[in-house]
């Protein structure tokens, strides 16, 4: 059933249609929480609160967009509020030199193993930004067309590829100084 469909039935009173909505969405709401908040227990119950709001909201929704792109959206908003509520510090990673060459990067992904290269992408996402790190999230976690992760950030199609494109770059320079500092604690 499409979404706009269960939106109708919601609307015409009859709250078990809800659940759908929830169970075809939770997972990738928690996801884009989780990915700003960096935290489990927050992220579940923002994803709860996320569930509520959009509830109460549902007949404004604009049947123009999306109501995926609409949901995260909200979800986007909830979780850079409980962010700047929480005022977590930044990590400081200094200056680093964007003019790594990705292959180096890349061969050194290579030559790891599974759990360590996971690792090491999970550390260089986490030095990320929050927008940055939504952005990589619906891309590479959720796996969000352009289209779809610029209708839920608000974005041009074009802005959010120069974005990813720039986030991209980033991690690869992210990545150099970890690969180095976990191939030394290897050897």
């Amino acid at each position: 059933m499409e979404d706009n469909q269960i939106i109708d039935r919601v609307i015409r009173g009859d709250v078990d249609a809800y659940s759908q909505l929830i169970d075809k969405y939770k997972r990738l709401v928690l996801s884009v929480i989780f990915q700003i908040t960096r935290n489990r227990e927050d992220a579940e119950e923002l994803t709860q609160d996320v569930f509520v709001r959009v509830y109460t909201k549902l007949k404004t929704h604009k049947r123009d967009s999306k109501f995926a792109s609409w949901l995260y959206r909200i979800a986007l908003n909830a979780a850079i509020s409980k962010k700047r509520m929480k005022a977590e510090r930044k990590i400081d990673i200094g200056n680093l030199n964007e003019n790594i060459p990705e292959f180096e990067v890349e061969d050194s992904l290579r030559k790891m193993e599974r759990d360590e290269r996971d690792l090491a992408i999970g550390r260089a996402v986490d030095q990320l930004e929050a927008e940055e790190k939504l952005l990589i999230s619906l891309k590479y976690y959720n796996d969000c067309s352009v289209m779809d992760i610029a209708g839920i950030t608000g974005q041009s199609e074009s802005n959010v590829k120069i974005r990813l494109f720039r986030i991209r770059k980033k991690l690869y320079a992210k990545l150099h100084p970890l690969l180095k500092q976990l191939n030394s604690i290897a050897i």
